[in-house]
């Protein structure tokens, strides 16, 4: 059975329909998850003074305001919408500087977030972008989003790893020794 001319119906119906649980909850909670972690708890009133500073944001077709979110420290219970409008308020909260990140992971998080949210924009249909410039924003974009989150994984990994390795010196009898983390081997 040849289906090859029916494929690229198939695969948009079915990247539509899975859009919120692959783009909104799926890339959104990845992202917005991996920042909690790059941020010093002595910068938690930081963020969470600028998230209060962020104006609510409008629909540009009907005018109306979205609710304000109150946290973009706490994700639990937070919805898709929630999740996409925590992406975006990150942005305000980074700023130029990003210094509420831990300094080596700043341009990793800004780019991130930069790249989430053209990808979050294209997926939402709020701008008319071209076939040609959906295969940039879907391919190129969205794999230097994952460049930048696999930079500050790593880095969350090596943080890890250095706090096993000295609890495991100091404890040797007590404690384990540490693994680090490696790729899965794929077919």
């Amino acid at each position: 059975m040849n289906i090859s001319k029916y494929l690229p119906s198939l695969c948009a119906g079915l990247c539509r329909y899975e859009a919120m649980h692959v783009y909104f909850i799926g890339f959104c909670s990845w992202l917005l998850e991996t920042l909690l972690s790059l941020v010093p708890k002595n910068k938690y009133n930081v963020v969470s003074e600028a998230t209060k500073l962020c104006w609510q944001f409008r629909d540009k077709t009907t005018g109306k305001t979205h609710p304000r979110l109150q946290s973009i420290l706490r994700l639990t219970y937070y919805t898709a919408e929630k999740r996409v409008r925590a992406v975006f308020y990150w942005a305000h909260v980074l700023g130029l500087a990003a210094d509420v990140i831990v300094e080596p992971m700043r341009v990793h998080a800004q780019s991130a977030v930069a790249a989430l949210q053209l990808i979050l924009i294209a997926t939402r249909g709020h701008r008319a972008y071209s076939g040609p410039e959906l295969d940039i924003i879907y391919k190129d974009v969205g794999r230097q989003f994952f460049v930048h989150l696999e930079g500050m994984a790593a880095y969350l990994e090596r943080q890890r790893f250095g706090s096993a390795q000295r609890r495991h010196a100091s404890a040797e009898a007590n404690t384990r020794a540490p693994v680090p983390w490696t790729r899965a081997k794929r077919f």
